[in-house]
């Protein structure tokens, strides 16, 4: 029985661009996960900030909101469609 390769999401070998023509190299899987460390660690950074500094975060928590929520209108740019569609109650 032959052997199917492995699918990835990257050639193995380097492939030929359709639309430039130029031969692009191949990438390796690892290649992506180390592209990906940079994010993690900027995450994790980000999370030791608003560990030591929480009010980052709950500087509002006991404002609350006084105005009245019947008053509140949403204006979409370009909605101007008739879409027919019944008001959306949040009740």
């Amino acid at each position: 029985m032959r052997r199917r390769p492995r699918r990835s999401a990257t050639p193995a070998n380097g492939y030929v661009d359709t639309v430039t023509g130029r031969r692009i190299d191949g990438i390796r899987t690892i290649d992506i996960y180390r592209a990906g460390i940079a994010f993690v660690g900027l995450q994790l950074v980000m999370i030791g900030i608003l560990i030591a500094f929480p009010e980052l975060v709950t500087h509002y928590q006991g404002a609350g909101f006084d105005g009245n929520i019947e008053d509140i209108q949403i204006e979409i740019p370009g909605g101007d469609l008739d879409l027919d569609l019944p008001p959306v109650d949040f009740e």
